[in-house]
Protein backbone atom coordinates (compact mmCIF):
# COMPACT_ATOMS: atom_id res chain seq x y z
CA UNK A 1 0.00 0.00 0.00
CA UNK A 2 2.76 2.38 0.93
CA UNK A 3 4.77 1.48 -2.65
CA UNK A 4 1.20 2.50 -4.52
CA UNK A 5 0.73 5.64 -2.34
CA UNK A 6 4.67 6.77 -2.78
CA UNK A 7 3.67 6.32 -6.98
CA UNK A 8 0.76 8.74 -6.72
CA UNK A 9 3.02 11.24 -4.63
CA UNK A 10 5.28 10.79 -7.26
CA UNK A 11 2.98 11.64 -10.05
CA UNK A 12 1.65 14.77 -8.06
CA UNK A 13 4.91 16.07 -7.73
CA UNK A 14 5.91 15.77 -11.48
CA UNK A 15 2.62 17.41 -12.35
CA UNK A 16 3.33 20.61 -9.96
CA UNK A 17 6.85 20.92 -11.50
CA UNK A 18 6.16 20.19 -15.19
CA UNK A 19 2.14 20.76 -15.72
CA UNK A 20 2.07 24.41 -13.80
CA UNK A 21 -1.47 23.58 -11.83
CA UNK A 22 -1.54 25.96 -9.23
CA UNK A 23 -5.31 25.04 -8.26
CA UNK A 24 -7.80 22.50 -9.17
CA UNK A 25 -10.79 24.48 -10.64
CA UNK A 26 -13.41 21.90 -9.86
CA UNK A 27 -13.67 19.97 -6.31
CA UNK A 28 -15.31 16.54 -8.08
CA UNK A 29 -13.28 13.67 -9.44
CA UNK A 30 -14.47 14.51 -12.80
CA UNK A 31 -13.05 17.93 -13.27
CA UNK A 32 -9.87 16.71 -11.64
CA UNK A 33 -9.26 14.46 -14.17
CA UNK A 34 -10.53 16.64 -16.91
CA UNK A 35 -7.76 19.31 -15.30
CA UNK A 36 -5.23 16.92 -15.33
CA UNK A 37 -5.65 15.02 -18.97
CA UNK A 38 -6.09 19.00 -20.51
CA UNK A 39 -2.95 19.84 -19.08
CA UNK A 40 -1.10 16.55 -19.79
CA UNK A 41 -2.14 16.80 -23.40
CA UNK A 42 -1.00 20.09 -23.71
CA UNK A 43 2.30 19.13 -21.90
CA UNK A 44 2.65 16.73 -24.55
CA UNK A 45 2.23 18.90 -27.32
CA UNK A 46 4.25 21.08 -26.67
CA UNK A 47 7.01 18.79 -26.20
CA UNK A 48 5.87 17.69 -29.88
CA UNK A 49 6.28 21.25 -30.66
CA UNK A 50 9.85 21.42 -29.22
CA UNK A 51 11.34 18.65 -31.51
CA UNK A 52 10.63 21.24 -34.96
CA UNK A 53 11.91 24.02 -32.00
CA UNK A 54 15.72 25.11 -32.25
CA UNK A 55 17.94 23.61 -29.70
CA UNK A 56 18.02 26.56 -27.73
CA UNK A 57 14.64 27.31 -26.71
CA UNK A 58 13.25 25.87 -23.55
CA UNK A 59 9.65 24.61 -22.95
CA UNK A 60 8.95 27.53 -21.55
CA UNK A 61 9.82 29.76 -23.59
CA UNK A 62 8.34 27.76 -26.92
CA UNK A 63 4.61 27.48 -24.32
CA UNK A 64 4.75 30.99 -24.28
CA UNK A 65 5.06 31.84 -28.19
CA UNK A 66 3.06 29.17 -28.75
CA UNK A 67 0.30 30.97 -26.64
CA UNK A 68 1.08 34.76 -28.10
CA UNK A 69 0.32 33.40 -31.53
CA UNK A 70 -2.33 30.32 -30.86
CA UNK A 71 -5.09 32.25 -32.88
CA UNK A 72 -2.44 32.99 -36.02
CA UNK A 73 -2.90 30.94 -38.33
CA UNK A 74 0.30 29.78 -39.54
CA UNK A 75 3.38 26.74 -39.79
CA UNK A 76 5.19 26.13 -36.67
CA UNK A 77 8.44 26.97 -38.53
CA UNK A 78 7.27 30.47 -39.00
CA UNK A 79 7.13 30.69 -35.29
CA UNK A 80 10.99 30.46 -34.85
CA UNK A 81 11.54 33.21 -36.97
CA UNK A 82 12.37 37.04 -35.99
CA UNK A 83 9.28 39.20 -36.28
CA UNK A 84 9.19 41.84 -39.52
CA UNK A 85 10.38 45.48 -38.58
CA UNK A 86 7.73 47.56 -37.66
CA UNK A 87 6.36 50.11 -40.09
CA UNK A 88 5.36 53.27 -39.07
CA UNK A 89 2.03 54.71 -40.51
CA UNK A 90 3.22 58.32 -40.81
CA UNK A 91 6.67 59.32 -43.20
CA UNK A 92 9.89 59.86 -40.78
CA UNK A 93 9.37 63.77 -41.28
CA UNK A 94 5.22 63.78 -40.63
CA UNK A 95 6.31 62.73 -36.89
CA UNK A 96 6.44 64.81 -33.95
CA UNK A 97 9.91 65.63 -32.54
CA UNK A 98 9.54 66.23 -29.24
CA UNK A 99 12.22 69.07 -27.96
CA UNK A 100 12.89 70.07 -24.20
CA UNK A 101 13.23 73.65 -23.84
Amino acid sequence: LYKARWGIELFFKWIKQNLKIKRFLGTSLNAVKIQIATALIAYMLIRLARQKAPATLSMQVLARLIRVNLLHRKPMEKLFEPPPPRKTSLPQAAQLEWRFP
